[in-house]
């Protein structure tokens, strides 16, 4: 009956009951909380109204809960600005995804750069979705949405995660623009048009203190589900 009670106050007068909280149900008596002929009892057991929250990823950014409704096991971050969190706080996720990080200062991208160097070195992955016409990019990779025709073909490169699979079936035939990206030190998904003799990296690594940052182009995140709910009312 006691399992998920999590506060008792008990008149003085009733002796066994206090007793038996104490030493049957693991309660303890608040000091502070004391009035004369009352006590004031606080459990420290766990309680069925309590769940552990496992999710290990988090999303920062203004509009990051598109990703996580299509995605509930990430986190969207109370700010979209990585700069509001401290390192030790994010040291905690094993993935950080930066959706569309807005930087207006050169400062401000050295901050962001700095930060991200020290969680690439403590072993959080970091993902990045630049934003296209963005004032200052990170670590130098150029991001140009791009005018295509014909026919587009989203293709993987030979040495791509095999979770990148399911990228082949994506259908860009009706795309009048896409987002490349430029100065990627290695790609993993590119598209190519006109019979293949143009090809941009969609997708792609940059290398970065020993260990590496993804890029996400191609509006990639904007084929999800969620975004096609809020973009078009669906």
């Amino acid at each position: 009956a006691f399992w998920n009670v999590r506060t008792l106050v008990v008149n003085d007068k009733y002796h066994s009951l206090l007793q038996a909280a104490k030493t049957e149900l693991g309660f303890k008596e608040n000091p502070k909380a004391y009035r004369t002929g009352i006590t004031f009892l606080q459990s420290e057991r766990p309680s069925s109204y309590y769940l552990v929250d496992s999710r290990n990823a988090i999303v920062i950014g203004k509009q990051g809960t598109k990703l996580c409704v299509t995605y509930p096991n990430l986190i969207q971050g109370k700010s979209a600005d990585i700069t509001k969190y401290s390192i030790e706080e994010l040291k905690q996720y094993k993935m950080v995804y930066l959706y569309e990080p807005q930087i207006k200062t050169m400062r401000v991208k050295k901050k962001y750069e700095e930060m991200i160097q020290s969680l690439v070195a403590s072993g959080t992955k970091v993902v990045i979705e630049p934003i296209v016409g963005g004032k200052f990019e990170l670590f130098d990779v150029h991001v140009v949405s791009e005018k295509v025709e014909g026919n587009v073909q989203c293709a993987l490169s030979e040495d791509s995660p095999n979770s990148y699979s399911m990228l082949r079936k994506l259908d860009l035939t009706h795309e009048n623009y896409i987002t490349s990206l430029y100065n990627l030190d290695k790609c993993s998904v590119f598209y190519t048009q006109n019979e293949g003799r143009i090809k941009n990296d969609v997708l792609g690594e940059k290398s970065i203190n020993g260990g590496s940052v993804t890029f996400v182009g191609g509006q990639l995140s904007h084929f999800l589900a969620a975004n096609y709910i809020t973009l078009f009312g669906m």
